[in-house]
This record gives C-alpha cells, sequence and structure tokens, in this order.
C-alpha cells in the first residue's frame, strides 16, 4: 500500500506530514565542511565534515512525522517521494500575488527580456541564473517595474558597489522611492517602497512587510546570520540573480535551493557569448614544477609552494608578459602572500579589507581601480565577486582553493565588453610534482599535503572547462600569448 503525505507549502516554509520516510531525511540532509582547530596541534586547523539537516520534525508519532523545511525544495521534496511510490497531496498557503506588469518593463539588451518574462511566467520564488556582466541590474530593475507598488528589497554584495546599484534603481524605476541601508548609505531605515541593502543589514529590513526580495549573487547570503534573516521573510517571493548556485566549499549548495527555489531560467555563459552579450574568456594554466617535500597540513603546503623560487620568479615572468597597461588583478588568499606577491609585481598595489582603515579608505581605492589609475592589484577576495571594475582585462589566481564558486566568480571580471578588447584573460597555476629517479611513496600519506594543492589545480582546470570557458595548459611563460 503506498504511503500518503501531505504537503502545505507557503511563502517561507514546506511541511510534510505522513510516515517516517528515510529516503526524504537524506535528501534533505547535506556533508557540511569547516576549517577546525585540532586539539593534538592547536597551531594547526584540519578540515572537519558532518551531516547538516536542513529539515526539522515535529509532533513525531510511532506512525507519523511532520517534516518542517525550506519552501525552495518543493520540487525536491517531490520528486522523492514520487521516486518512492508515494502519493501526495500539494495545498498551496502562499499569499495572493499580482500577476507583473510586463508592459512596463524597458530598456533590455540581448535576450534579458526573455529571460526574466520566462522566470517571472513560473509565478513562484526562484533562481535567475545568467553569467557574470550579462546584465542583472537590469533585469533587478525591471523586475521593479513590473510590480508596481509593492514594497521591494534588494539584498546585494559588495559594500562598494551598492551606491551605483542604489543610483541605477532610482534612475530605471522613476517614481519609486528608494533607500539604501548599507554602510556609509544616508538613510537609516528602509523604504516604505524600495530598499537597497547589504547583505549584513537584512535583519534592519521589515520581513512582515516587504512582499518581494531581490538578491543579486545568492551565494553569498546561503549560510550563517544571513540564511537565518532572509528566512524569515513570512509574505515574501524570493527571486535571485546569480552565476553560480553550486560549488560552495563549505557544500551547502542546497541551502541556495532552499532559501530561493529551483532555477527559473538560465542563459549559460557559451550562451551569452554568441549573442555578443559578454566578452569571451581565455583561462591560461602555467605549469609549475616542484620536488615533493613532505608536509603535514594543507596550509603548509600551499604556504611553502606560493614562496617556492619556481613560482615567484613565474609571478615576476607574467607581470613581465602582461601588457604594462593592461589592468590586471592578482588574487591572493592572505596578508603574507598578499606581501609576497606585492614585491614581485612591479607598481603594485595590495588591497585587503583588513588593511584599509574605513570604509572611506576601501571606496577611494575602489574609485582609483575605477578609474584605471591602478594597473596592478594584488587583492584578497573582496574583488572577486560583487563588484564591477570596467577596465580589467587580466586576472592571475595566486590564491589558494579547488572548484569552488570564487573559482567561477573571478573569471567573471573579466567578462566586460570594451571596444578593442577580443577576451578576458584568466591565468591559473598548475602545480606539478616531479622527482626524477626519485620515489616519494615511502613517505606517509599524512605528509604528502602537497597532492591536496596538485588536487585543487585539477579541480579549477576541469570547473573552469565545465563553465565553458576556453582552458589551455602551457609549459612555461613564454608560451603565453595575450592579443
Amino acid at each position: 500500500m503506498s504511503k500518503h503525505y501531505d504537503i502545505i507549502w507557503d511563502d517561507c516554509s514546506l511541511s510534510v506530514t505522513g510516515p517516517p520516510n528515510l529516503a526524504l531525511k537524506n535528501a534533505l540532509t547535506y556533508t557540511a565542511k569547516s576549517l577546525e582547530q585540532r586539539s593534538d596541534r592547536p597551531w594547526e586547523r584540519a578540515v572537519k565534515r558532518r551531516r547538516e539537516r536542513i529539515f526539522h520534525e515535529e509532533k513525531p508519532t510511532s506512525s507519523t512525522r511532520t517534516y518542517l523545511t525550506f519552501q525552495g525544495v518543493l520540487d525536491l521534496v517531490l520528486r522523492t517521494l514520487i521516486m518512492e511510490g508515494c502519493i501526495t497531496k500539494l495545498v498551496d498557503m502562499r499569499g495572493k500575488f499580482p500577476e507583473p506588469r510586463l508592459d512596463r518593463m524597458h530598456g533590455f539588451r540581448f535576450s534579458q527580456e526573455r529571460l526574466l518574462r520566462d522566470a517571472l511566467a513560473k509565478g513562484r520564488s526562484g533562481v535567475v541564473k545568467a553569467p557574470t556582466r550579462y546584465g542583472k541590474t537590469a533585469m533587478i530593475c525591471n523586475t521593479i517595474n513590473a510590480f508596481p507598488g509593492m514594497k521591494i528589497a534588494i539584498v546585494a554584495p559588495g559594500v562598494d558597489l551598492l551606491p551605483q546599484l542604489e543610483s541605477a534603481v532610482e534612475h530605471y524605476c522613476p517614481g519609486r522611492e528608494v533607500r539604501g541601508i548599507y554602510s556609509g548609505s544616508r538613510h537609516r531605515v528602509p523604504s516604505d517602497d524600495v530598499t537597497v541593502c547589504s547583505v549584513d543589514s537584512i535583519d534592519k529590513l521589515d520581513r512582515e512587510g516587504t512582499r518581494l526580495v531581490l538578491v543579486d549573487e545568492p551565494h553569498v547570503v546561503a549560510t550563517g546570520p544571513r540564511a537565518s534573516a532572509l528566512a524569515q521573510f513570512s509574505n515574501a517571493r524570493m527571486l535571485a540573480f546569480g552565476a553560480t548556485t553550486e560549488g560552495r566549499w563549505e557544500g551547502n549548495d542546497i541551502m541556495i535551493t532552499g532559501l530561493f527555489g529551483p532555477v527559473l531560467s538560465e542563459i549559460t555563459y557559451p550562451e551569452a557569448v554568441q549573442e555578443g552579450a559578454i566578452c569571451p574568456i581565455e583561462v591560461k594554466f602555467i605549469r609549475v614544477p616542484f620536488k615533493h617535500f613532505p608536509v603535514g597540513t594543507r596550509a603548509t603546503a600551499y604556504r611553502k609552494l606560493h614562496e617556492h623560487p619556481n613560482y615567484l620568479s613565474t609571478i615576476r615572468e607574467i607581470d613581465q608578459k602582461i601588457p604594462a597597461d593592461w589592468q590586471t588583478l592578482f588574487f591572493i588568499s592572505n596578508e603574507r602572500q598578499g606581501e609576497t606577491i606585492t614585491e614581485n609585481v612591479s607598481g603594485s598595489t595590495l588591497a585587503m579589507a583588513k588593511l584599509m582603515k574605513s570604509a572611506a579608505e576601501r571606496r577611494e581605492l575602489f574609485e582609483r581601480l575605477k578609474r584605471g589609475d591602478i594597473n596592478r592589484c594584488v587583492c584578497s577576495n573582496i574583488y572577486s565577486t560583487g563588484v564591477t571594475i570596467d577596465g580589467v582585462r587580466c586576472a592571475v589566481n595566486c590564491a589558494e582553493g579547488g572548484a569552488n564558486i570564487l573559482s567561477i566568480q573571478k573569471p567573471g571580471r573579466l567578462a566586460e565588453l570594451k571596444e578593442g578588447k577580443r577576451a578576458g584573460y584568466m591565468i591559473d597555476f598548475l602545480f606539478e610534482v616531479t622527482g626524477g629517479e626519485e620515489r616519494y611513496e615511502h613517505t606517509p600519506s599524512n605528509r604528502r599535503m602537497w597532492s591536496l594543492v596538485t588536487g585543487d589545480c585539477r579541480a579549477r582546470i576541469e570547473s573552469y572547462r565545465d563553465k565553458g570557458y576556453s582552458v589551455e595548459v602551457l609549459d612555461s611563460v613564454s608560451d603565453l600569448e595575450l592579443t
């Protein structure tokens, strides 16, 4: 006899009531990763994995359970139960939502209008997926235009770009009262109409009266207090605009789906390049050989390889190879590495949030980048997502990490179309162990942590290829061609 489940779907939650179901519990559970201090070696950190649920059980009995979870996993729940041969009854308890006024939308380029129309036609929360620099601001503004008189919040990362976003909404959504709630804004309370909000100020929004929440770069709010604050909008539809919905290092990609819902419409990077909406991106991996060495942690392996003479000489060669007037970002992971790379990149400026004393200093440096006053910037991840630097022609990835979201976001900084620009160039490194006749199998596996670094390099290559970028592996900088 088939099991029967009653499903209640509202704007912020989903409840599933029926017999205990192990398959459903597994579908709503993921493996989370974190870096934690080791008890036996407190000066080191190790990756810890644990199973995390995105649901909790209410009023369990011997024969029934009520699983309470996020509204966005409706499709996952239905798919899981149907695969189990279960019978489901869905009750839609979401608040009444007006039809979009599509006639009020204007100013689209390329396939932006088709993408937004397809998403709005679904009549639910979800994600509009498009590559970086495709024109999310135009789609966000036109979503606002489609819902006149509605209380709307826009949540976005990148404190440097929020004033620009606020100005864009004021310009493209005439007649709407727009206020900004972020560090350095002139407002302290949200608007009764449209509010542009930083990801760290979500708790200042009206979570009862807001009817529509538009989120730029949804992956930045998928964990911690940001996710908790976003989940408390009890009467709002959620529409997220982003290039990446998977690949978080923490392993909690399911939270993006839970908070927002499925991908409602999508244009891929190759499709956007084909229609001329963004610039092609070419990824060039430079081989960096090294002799194996005993090392017990991933962090130490990265540090030793990033300070290796072969690597630093490669950095200097790349700096000389890139035309001096090409604005280039060198991405780094920490202050020590930033100082080392800065010493090896001529005329470079180091940009890290922790080194800037105030928001004003950070804005001033960002404006210098925007004006083109800085052609070589060694930077942390503050410029890897949520920023637009129009003149960037090249990026060099000196940072740690494998096939995570930031690996996809960094090349996106290069997708801006500019006159005379044939492509954006992402330069990365393929660390490869050498040894000649020597062997390293006798070294215990826990002393070969350089293998995690080489694994990260290979994972990045695959992630770039999966995204559709052109990827080439070069033996040396002399093989690097930039046109």
